[in-house]
């Protein structure tokens, strides 16, 4: 049975993590369906997001993601 339709699965190895990505998904899926209403999402150039991954502002967000 494919998992069509049913929302978000997240799974994680604390409550809290999944929590954490949950909330992130809906922040984003919030994000991108506002930006449908106004005229659909501008997507950041792969320079852009290379820029933002190497930036010292960075280093906090990046400390979040855990492989």
């Amino acid at each position: 049975m494919p998992a069509d339709n049913y929302g978000i699965i997240a799974m994680g190895p604390t409550v809290e993590s999944v929590l954490r990505t949950v909330l992130v998904a809906e922040k984003a899926a919030t994000v991108f369906v506002g930006s449908t209403r106004l005229g659909g999402p501008l997507f950041l150039a792969p320079q852009q997001v290379a820029r933002l991954e190497s930036s010292s502002g960075n280093v906090p967000r990046a400390s979040l993601i855990k492989p």
